[in-house]
């Protein structure tokens, strides 16, 4: 390994850790594993205290701690090597999937790739990413379920609503460490769990966006807080209504539609007949898919955007919607980091929630009232 390698494992510090034991730490934990090897040499130490930007006693003082510890060999007139030989341990990180996800989602496809992407490029754990079914009978006999993952090292747990997450928090899982996936509430943060999620208001860029076009009848469909377990349902609504009364937009009530069951008849039938009211929407915010908003447009025989501009959240219209994305390559990046540096230390960081912004990317679907030909 070139020394360019240690200044990459030293390049930042943390303010309020002593220098020294940061330097120690992270030369501690390059050296368990693998990624400084038996026998490396490090670059003289007025070279390497120069170059870090630290004095020659503080870096002293972190190499002398590892050498009791028998983890460096310091040398006189020769220089300071690694002396432990490391046998990097392997790890299998289980990622819960549902029947047909991999196929029906585009967010569960792109969280394991990404995901075994990162891992399978990481330089200090072999880590092996194993896909783990889900059926609803695991959820009825959890103990069945809990002997599956005997093997498993650790958990990536994406888009579970509210009840079935009790079933990855009970005491038979405690030990393991575990990532919430779009999921972050405050009970789940206990044992080893972590989150990993949207900004619960990160639809306020869907109504930003539009308000900026010029639209001041905004409307929003979504998944029912009540009829809907899962978590993001509340946050979604709740944050389009903080968004409207932020800009200073009239809300009527017949303008926020939630549904239950079929996501895209109900707001296929939703478009239908609020476009056919006294008092239709310009535009509509989804907070989910937006095909069935756009069924409705060509039910009534007309287009989008010359007749409604449309937003849709996770929409698998590319192309054709204009989307609020969840930024799922980087999210899974650092689920797998989070994960790695906990296999590795044993310990749990202090920081357990992290919070992502959705990425607005628009498209065709969108336009300005003062462009809208009528």
């Amino acid at each position: 390994m070139s020394n360019s390698s240690i200044y990459n494992i030293l390049n930042t510090f943390e303010d309020g850790i002593p220098v020294y034991k940061q330097i120690a730490e992270k030369l501690k934990e390059a050296i368990l594993s693998g990624e400084l090897v038996k026998g490396e040499r490090f670059p003289p130490e007025p070279e390497l205290a120069a170059n870090l930007g630290i004095n020659r006693m503080t870096l002293r003082k972190s190499l002398n701690i590892l050498s009791k510890q028998n983890l460096l060999i310091q040398i006189p007139h020769c220089g300071t090597f690694v002396a432990h030989e490391s046998s990097a341990r392997r790890f299998t990180v289980g990622i819960i999937i549902k029947d047909c996800q991999l196929v029906d989602s585009p967010y569960m496809s792109q969280l394991v790739a990404g995901f075994t992407l990162a891992a399978s490029a990481s330089k200090k754990l072999n880590i092996t990413t194993k896909l783990i079914s889900i059926v609803n009978s695991d959820y009825l006999n959890p103990a069945t379920f809990y002997k599956r993952l005997a093997i498993i090292d650790a958990l990536v747990i994406p888009l579970v609503s509210n009840k079935k997450a009790e079933l990855f928090s009970a005491a038979e899982l405690s030990h393991i460490p575990k990532i919430f996936m779009s999921i972050s509430r405050q009970e789940l943060m206990r044992d080893k769990n972590m989150c990993i999620a949207l900004n619960p208001d990160t639809i306020e860029q869907s109504v930003r966006f539009l308000y900026e076009l010029g639209h001041r009848k905004i409307a929003y469909v979504g998944l029912d807080p009540v009829g809907s377990d899962f978590f993001f349902a509340a946050d979604r609504v709740n944050g389009f209504k903080k968004a409207m009364e932020k800009y200073g937009l009239e809300l009527p009530c017949e303008y926020i539609y939630l549904w239950r069951g079929d996501f895209n008849k109900k707001p296929q039938q939703f478009c239908k007949k609020i476009l056919k009211s006294p008092n239709p929407p310009t535009a509509i915010v989804s907070g989910a898919s937006a095909t069935g908003l756009l069924m409705g447009l060509m039910d009534l025989h007309l287009k989008t955007p010359d007749d409604l501009s449309i937003i849709g959240f996770d929409s698998p219209n590319d192309g054709i919607i204009t989307n609020l994305r969840q930024p799922t390559a980087k999210m899974a990046c650092k689920a797998e980091k989070l994960l790695k540096n906990v296999l590795l230390t044993g310990k749990m960081p202090k920081q357990r929630e992290y919070l992502f912004e959705a990425e607005l990317i628009p498209s065709i679907s969108t336009t300005g009232l003062c462009l809208k030909t009528f």
